[in-house]
């Protein structure tokens, strides 16, 4: 499986506050051996997703192995909070020229 998951993020510049970033996931899974392949390309280093992937590989590996989807869960998870966010900022600006 490979997909990219877009995502907002906010940048804090006067200009031009939020942007929208992408991270791609590739995942193998091996029925037979159950040996998961993961990889998490993101051109922004050490994101939120790649920090909370990391910590649970590292800290609690015995949540993959029962759910070899949990992984995509944790990049899903991490971002979208941020488009309610981005959303609302946006509808702050427009709401009032329209």
């Amino acid at each position: 499986m490979f997909y990219t998951f877009r995502y907002a993020e906010h940048k804090s510049l006067p200009n031009e506050p939020w942007v929208i970033r992408q991270v791609g996931v590739y995942h193998k899974f091996d029925i037979r051996t159950k040996q998961s392949l993961i990889i998490l390309l993101s051109a922004v280093p050490d994101s939120k997703a790649y920090d909370r992937v990391l910590r649970t590989i590292s800290n609690e590996f015995h949540k993959i192995e029962q759910r070899p989807l949990y992984l995509h869960e944790l990049v899903h998870s991490s971002y979208f909070a941020y488009w309610k966010d981005y959303l609302g900022a946006y509808e702050r600006i427009l709401l009032p020229i329209v």
